[in-house]
Parts: structure tokens; sequence; C-alpha cells
């Protein structure tokens, strides 16, 4: 994941895309079931699209797009499907990354691993407020921002370099295999 992160591949992405190195991107890496609320993502962008002309949206998905729908981010949307292996490599050439959930119970207790991966690819994350633990963490640990009943009014700027690596080895620190191993097997085996 971390040879995805170096400034010369994030840069060749952005190109790729034709992504100005001032403009914002958003990233979306999901489907449209029900639990991505697809469509209500698909407005919140919109939003976000009229407020900011430097923002531009990333959809990594094989999901149907009705442009036409979606006034203000049509010019500035773009949609990949990729292969599982390409995936990092748009996803920290990205400066946000989208996990958005409607209120329920099931998304309150969830713990999506799409967080960790956002993280580990130097995304900061915007986060509905309502994913167990990980939203407070975002508001704890400055890892991006709290969205609350699908509004969010606090400017973006782009993730540094230094920023990416820091959200990069909070990942580590915090979601690695190797920071369970010796709890999940004290627990198995007994202390």
């Amino acid at each position: 994941m971390e040879s995805n992160c170096q400034p010369e591949v994030i840069s060749d992405t952005r190109k790729s895309l034709g992504i100005h190195p001032r403009d914002i991107l958003i990233v979306f890496s999901g489907s449209d079931s029900d639990w991505h609320a697809f469509d209500r993502v698909l407005q919140f962008c919109d939003g976000l699209a009229q407020k900011n002309s430097t923002y531009r949206f990333l959809f990594l998905t094989n999901s149907e797009i009705d442009k036409s729908k979606y006034h203000h981010l049509s010019a500035k949307l773009h949609k990949l499907w990729l292969k599982p292996k390409n995936v990092p490599k748009y996803l920290a050439a990205s400066d946000y990354a989208l996990l958005l959930r409607d209120d329920s119970w099931t998304n309150f207790v969830s713990s999506p691993v799409k967080f960790a991966e956002y993280l580990a690819s130097g995304c900061k994350v915007l986060i509905s407020d309502n994913i167990g633990d990980f939203s407070k963490m975002v508001c704890t640990n400055d890892l991006g921002g709290l969205i609350v009943k699908w509004k969010f009014d606090r400017p973006l700027v782009r993730v540094s370099w230094s920023e990416k690596s820091m959200l990069i080895d909070f990942a580590k620190q915090n979601f690695s295999k190797k920071m369970y191993l010796a709890p999940y097997l004290e627990a198995y085996f007994g202390g």
C-alpha cells in the first residue's frame, strides 16, 4: 500500500484523472447496496460540489450513476470500476474518503473495514456520526470530518504529504494484524 502513497505516484494518478494540483479529490468506494446509502451519498456530494469549485469526486463503483440527477456534481465526477489490486493507488491519490451511512442500530455497532483501508491509503475520512467507535475516533484524532444528519459545512483543504504519512502511521498503529495478535492469543490461550 505504501508504494502507492509516494508523492510521484499520487501526482501521476491525479493527472491521469485530469485532477488539477489545487483540486480536492473526494473518493467513494462501494456499491449501490442499501447500507451504502448510494443515492444519499450522491446527493451529499452534489451539495458539496455546489459549495466549492475545487472539489472533485471519484466513485470507485460498478453501479450506474445518472449524472443528470446531480446538476452540480455531474461535471466534477469520475467513475471507475477497477481490479482490486488497482484500488489502493486511486485511494492514495484522494484527499478524503466517504464513509456515510443512514442512522440504524446496525450501522451504530458496525466496524467497516473501509475505515482502516481509507486511513492506510492516507485519506482523511468524512464519516457519518453514527458508525460505531470510528465516528468519535475521527473527531478525537483529527482524522477527517464528522457528517451529522447528512450535513457538513466545514471547508475542505488538500491533505498534505505529512498528513497522509500521519494517517498511514495511525492505521498501522491501530488496525494492523500485529496490533491485535497478542491480545487474541492471550484471549484464546489464556494469560
